[in-house]
């Protein structure tokens, strides 16, 4: 299992996120990866069953911005969402060897 920030944020693609808001600076990460390039890393090291989640919404104006924190309802299809679309704050991969 591995948890690392994922580059392909939504607030990265937005531009309102550089990792720097929370504690993700260069120097806490040598690398960022996407959900794409972690795959195919774990795949060239021959791990399999390779599942990612990115579900996390982590910056406070996008949160306040989807209505977040206002419901239960709302907060599970956002989360629906940004795993689909891989575009949560952070990435979490499954994989065996």
């Amino acid at each position: 299992m591995i948890n690392v920030p994922n580059y392909n944020s939504l607030s990265i693609k937005l531009g309102i996120d550089d990792f720097k808001w929370f504690q993700n600076t260069p120097t806490g990460h040598l690398y960022y990866f996407t959900p794409t390039t972690l795959k195919n890393y774990l795949k060239k090291e021959h791990f399999k069953n390779i599942k990612t989640i990115s579900v996390w919404l982590g910056h406070p104006k996008l949160r306040k911005f989807l209505f977040y924190d206002k419901s239960p309802r709302i907060k599970r299809i956002v989360k629906e969402i940004l795993n689909w679309f891989g575009i949560g704050n952070d990435l979490l991969v499954i994989a065996r060897k």
